[in-house]
């Protein structure tokens, strides 16, 4: 504690004498200080050296990219890199996180309705297709698996055709996300993660 404090703050903002604060609790308050310093800090680092790690592999793949007449432009992807000696990996991921606009329960709606004239019909097979559709959560999302399966179901039914072309419509990428997991083979050759766990900052 800095000789020239002579009070600290409680939790309701006051100024309160260091002379009237116990010693175990002056303790504590240098302790949770000092190492929220130490977190900070280190996280601070752990920011940059990712950025670091992320530039360094984005320029590789854009060399690799332009070897072959290409331009790496950071779209979603998979990629697995490995040294010549095929002891140390790789892998760098570049997911979309897709959202949808209000647009997708409008054409979910129509395709419910579709599914129950097919049903009614006697296309018994769709049934569970229905089913899906009904399981939305309390949020009011859906699965967006199930929504690329339905855009792949081809129908005649035109209201089925339209409902597709307002989900594409209403899909959004609303951001990029990237990852990179490294990877070292041990003695037996199995692969060994190296867990940095930074996939948040």
């Amino acid at each position: 504690m800095k000789e020239s404090v002579r009070f600290l703050l409680d939790e309701r903002g006051n100024e309160v004498p260091l002379g009237t604060i116990s010693s175990i609790d002056l303790k504590r308050h240098e302790t949770v200080s000092k190492l929220l310093t130490q977190a900070i800090t280190l996280q601070e680092h752990i920011q940059k050296q990712k950025k670091s790690l992320l530039a360094t592999i984005e320029r590789f793949l854009t060399t690799a990219y332009e070897k072959n007449g290409l331009k790496y432009e950071g779209k979603k992807g998979n990629f697995t890199l490995f040294s010549f000696d095929q002891q140390l990996k790789v892998v760098f991921s570049v997911p979309e996180d897709v959202q949808f606009t209000e647009e997708l329960q409008v054409a979910l709606q129509a395709m419910r309705d579709c599914i129950k004239d097919w049903v009614a019909d006697g296309k018994d097979e769709l049934q569970f297709l229905l089913q899906d559709l009904m399981n939305v959560d309390r949020q009011g999302r859906i699965n967006r698996y199930l929504v690329i399966r339905l855009l792949k179901i081809k129908s005649n039914d035109v209201r089925w055709q339209k409902a597709q072309r307002i989900i594409q419509d209403s899909m959004q990428v609303v951001k990029k996300r990237r990852y990179f997991r490294f990877y070292q083979k041990d003695e037996r050759g199995n692969w060994n993660h190296i867990n940095l766990n930074f996939s948040d900052l």
